[in-house]
């Protein structure tokens, strides 16, 4: 499956790229770029970040 925020080529169930991206920290910058997402969104509403 792919998706917009996170697409990765081949499958995380039938294939090792994704794996191999991991262990190798290729897969870093998207993981890291999602996080940011998710938190841009939740930190207005004071769901993160320093309370």
């Amino acid at each position: 499956m792919q998706d917009a925020l996170f697409s990765m080529e081949g499958s995380w169930f039938a294939s090792d790229v994704p794996w191999r991206a991991i262990a190798d920290g290729s897969l870093s910058p998207k993981i890291i770029a999602a996080a940011q997402v998710f938190y841009d969104a939740l930190a207005p509403n004071g769901f993160v970040g320093r309370h």
